[in-house]
């Protein structure tokens, strides 16, 4: 109740730091019944995030596993719930989310249109270390530059790969770009990708 609470969250956000592992896999256990509606919820969310930020152990990303893995698509579309998965990805390294890594490259481009999902996708691409999961954005990306482009969120998804991964291996996603500046630069969301590879 105190996690989802207006003022109680507070509390415990600042609580947090001072337990020790044992007392974090207490909280877990208790808590995992009730993750994805905790998730959900407007405070909750930020507690989560708090607790996320904590772990340093197999056993926590291990519970973290499965509170979330079977729920990947409600948490990462919604709200308050994608932050809680943005801070997944932020903390535990890459090769010990494969689950996470594979859900969003099979969903890459849904995710991107969507005003929740284009942040777990930044989020993503910010923290892709890998040549295999770098290349697996930029290729879905070029099939799909048009659609992403146009879009209110895409857009921002299109600005993102090319500020992090830079000019060179999206040299592709440039130059469909330039091949249709005209056109992209004469519509409200195309030429904010416009603006940014001119600049």
């Amino acid at each position: 109740i105190i996690m989802c609470d207006y003022y109680g969250n507070y509390f415990l956000q600042k609580f947090l730091p001072y337990l020790s592992f044992k007392h974090r896999m207490f909280l877990y256990k208790h808590i995992k019944p009730n993750f994805q509606l905790i998730s959900h919820d407007t405070c909750g969310n930020h507690t989560l995030q708090s607790l996320i930020l904590l772990q340093n152990s197999k056993e926590e990303e291990q519970i973290i596993r499965e509170c979330i893995e079977n729920d990947l698509e409600s948490l990462c579309f919604a709200a308050n719930s994608s932050h809680v998965v943005q801070k997944v990805i932020k903390i535990v390294k890459e090769t010990d989310r494969e689950y996470i890594n594979n859900f969003v490259i099979s969903n890459l481009i849904d995710l991107s249109l969507n005003a929740h999902g284009i942040c777990v996708v930044k989020e993503f691409i910010d923290c892709t270390e890998s040549e295999f999961y770098k290349r697996s954005i930029i290729s879905i990306f070029e099939l799909e530059v048009y659609k992403l482009t146009f879009d209110q969120f895409g857009n921002f998804g299109i600005q993102e790969v090319i500020k992090v991964f830079g000019g060179e291996l999206c040299k592709k996603i440039i130059h469909k770009i330039v091949e249709h500046i005209v056109e992209f630069s004469l519509s409200k969301f195309s030429s904010n990708a416009v603006d940014f590879v001119v600049d």
